[in-house]
């Protein structure tokens, strides 16, 4: 499974006007989210 977290370019966003925080936020809860499901699975697998 491929863990690494991503950079994402948001120069388009800028550019367009779009939402760069939501989007940030949104990356960063995904990443979150991913990090939290390893460590559970981590710690299931070491008890």
């Amino acid at each position: 499974m491929d863990t690494t977290i991503k950079a994402i370019d948001y120069s388009k966003d800028i550019v367009q006007g779009g939402d760069v925080v939501s989007g940030i936020e949104r990356e960063l809860e995904r990443n979150i989210d991913m990090l939290i499901r390893e460590l559970e699975r981590a710690i299931k697998y070491r008890c």
